[in-house]
């Protein structure tokens, strides 16, 4: 049996949920109507909205897309930042925290176990991806002509 709280706008929220989770194609199907009763209006708010969020909406797209593909969350990414002392794990310059600037960060990964390594400036980080696809051509490569002292 479930508990019954004893604050009304907690044993309200209770019955809210209930009734949601037990009615969820009866709501969605409501939500469809009205949206398609109020297109104009409905579109009017979901701009203003993202006009208004612009920089919350980036941020959550960034929180998400961080989550999904490397299993990050912001503050992950924050203590290594800290952690590398804002400098890229390869060539140590200075990175800025975003942009599409060659020494805007970006999330180096092991592309087979999907492990995050460190993060890297978009300069080392597109190197570092063209020297891994084709790493056995570029080492017999560089065999084939050795470094010669000056």
């Amino acid at each position: 049996m479930e508990s019954v709280a004893q604050d009304p706008k907690e044993r309200r929220r209770q019955v809210v949920a209930r009734y949601r989770a037990a009615n969820k194609e009866k709501i969605r199907a409501s939500k469809r109507r009205y949206r398609e009763a109020n297109h104009e209006k409905v579109c009017a708010q979901e701009r203003k909205y993202a006009a208004d969020n612009r920089e919350k909406r980036r941020e959550k797209r960034l929180a998400t897309h961080l989550l999904n593909t490397y299993g990050l969350t912001l503050e992950d990414v924050q203590a290594a930042w800290d952690a590398q002392g804002g400098k890229c794990g390869i060539c140590q310059v200075p990175m800025l925290p975003s942009g599409k600037q060659s020494r805007s960060v970006c999330v180096d990964h092991d592309h087979l176990t999907g492990k995050f390594r460190e993060l890297l400036c978009r300069k080392c980080n597109r190197a570092l991806g063209m020297y891994e696809n084709q790493r056995d051509g570029i080492d017999a490569y560089l065999r084939r002509h050795p470094k010669k002292e000056a």
